[in-house]
């Protein structure tokens, strides 16, 4: 295997740093593939420029529970200058470890809800609703899938395109048009970016479909994983406004584009939550 030079190390982090529409379980993905690839071909790593790399991830993606979660426990070693057998140990057990997990959190979902003939309505692109898709695939259970756009960078999209991919056909629609389509939906499911005991925290729509299922009367399920609990709860404040061009590239002047990424999601609001342990009760 070719010697990843510094330099292409920088510029992969840098496209990864770029991604606004993959969710936070495909940007770990990528990273730790990028860790690995440069770990393996590199018998003395450049701690500093670790540092640095690790660093700019932790800022960029600073609300994505699951990338705190591997990069505090990689920058940790990076500080004790782990010796690099101990760093590749790390990052080979850590995908070993939390890969499966979407996968496990579908299973219970579909252990415990009978999707058969049902439409179902998704948001946004994320890994766990991706494993959801394929275990649908795989087990020949007949959908009619609902994808929301997710305004404004369209990584619905995306998502769509994979459950086309999976052999479903798909219904695709903007994201006011939430209220009008869950009046025909039967069932709602989302991720979740974090998970605290009274709210979970989610891409900017998905309270608005919260309130439509609640509205409509559907039931709204969370998929999600155990490393995006917090246990203090102590929610963040939400002033996520960032990249307004997205919203209106060269608006005029006098005119301010706010681009807010996440919104809290009150748990009432939630029918359950489903992690690759089980169904999640708030005193667990």
């Amino acid at each position: 295997m070719k010697m990843m030079s510094g330099e292409t190390l920088r510029d992969l982090f840098r496209e990864i740093a770029a991604d606004r529409v993959s969710g936070s379980a495909t940007v770990l993905k990528n990273i730790v593939s990028t860790l690995k690839r440069y770990l393996q071909t590199n018998p003395a790593p450049n701690y500093s420029m670790l540092e640095d790399q690790m660093a700019l991830m932790s800022v960029v993606f600073d609300r994505f529970a699951v990338l705190r979660h591997f990069l505090n426990s990689f920058i940790h070693l990076i500080n004790k200058r782990a010796p690099l057998p101990e760093l590749l140990t790390f990052v080979r057990s850590y995908s070993r470890e939390w890969d499966k997990a979407p996968i496990h959190a579908a299973t219970h979902l579909l252990n415990d809800m009978d999707f058969r003939d049902k439409r179902v309505m998704l948001f946004s692109n994320s890994s766990s609703l991706h494993a959801l898709i394929e275990l649908l695939a795989e087990r020949s259970v007949p959908v009619d899938f609902i994808q929301c756009h997710s305004f404004p960078t369209g990584e619905g999209k995306h998502q769509a395109k994979k459950l086309v991919d999976m052999g479903f056909k798909v219904t695709f629609i903007a994201d006011a048009a939430i209220p009008l389509f869950m009046a025909q939906t039967d069932i709602a499911v989302i991720g979740a970016d974090l998970i605290y005991n009274d709210c979970i925290l989610n891409k900017t729509g998905s309270l608005g479909l919260a309130l439509a299922a609640q509205y409509f009367k559907k039931p709204l399920y969370v998929l999600s994983d155990s490393r995006k609990i917090e246990i203090d709860n102590n929610v963040p404040d939400l002033d996520t406004a960032r990249e307004g061009q997205l919203l209106w590239r060269s608006a005029p002047e006098g005119v301010t584009p706010i681009n807010v990424y996440f919104e809290r999601v009150a748990r009432s609001l939630v029918t359950d939550i489903y992690l690759e342990t089980g169904q999640w009760a708030n005193n667990s």
